[in-house]
């Protein structure tokens, strides 16, 4: 059986056009002074049907827009150098992940490949091999770890 979507999509046709002043417009008609060419648009939006989806939809919208909300107010007391140190910490910890990750990739295969700058693909040899864990570890040792 085939499931039904709760989405319905409506769609209207706008028109772009830029006037003698050199202003853009977006219209439902096309302009009445002769010698501007117009641009057809046809926009789309989906719309749900029952209330639940549109509940849920408003919901997750609300949400978006506090979280958005709140990490504008945490930023905008902080200085610029508390803006740095903030955005270094995220950079630190999405390089924290991908340390791990590398880590768990190496530990787990005796075989990893890279790829190099011309795309293509080496193994690395034993002994790249042994380095790249070791460099994972030192930097999950040194960053990872820290408050």
């Amino acid at each position: 059986m085939m499931g039904t979507s709760s989405l319905t999509v409506a769609a209207s046709t706008y028109y772009k056009w830029v006037d003698k002043n050199g202003i853009t417009h977006y219209t439902q008609t096309p302009p009445t002074e002769k010698g501007f060419t117009a641009t057809k648009i046809k926009a789309k939006s989906q719309r749900p049907t029952n209330p639940e989806e549109a509940q849920k939809r408003l919901n997750q919208n609300r949400e978006s827009f506090h979280k958005a909300a709140t990490d504008r107010e945490k930023y905008a007391d902080m200085t610029a150098e508390q803006k740095r140190q903030a955005k270094l910490k995220e950079t630190i910890k999405k390089d924290c992940n991908q340390a791990k990750l590398n880590l768990d990739t190496l530990s787990q295969n005796s075989r990893v490949r890279e790829q190099d700058a011309e795309g293509n693909f080496k193994y690395l040899s034993e002994d790249e091999h042994a380095n790249r864990i070791k460099q994972a570890q030192e930097y999950i040792s040194n960053y990872c770890n820290k408050p």
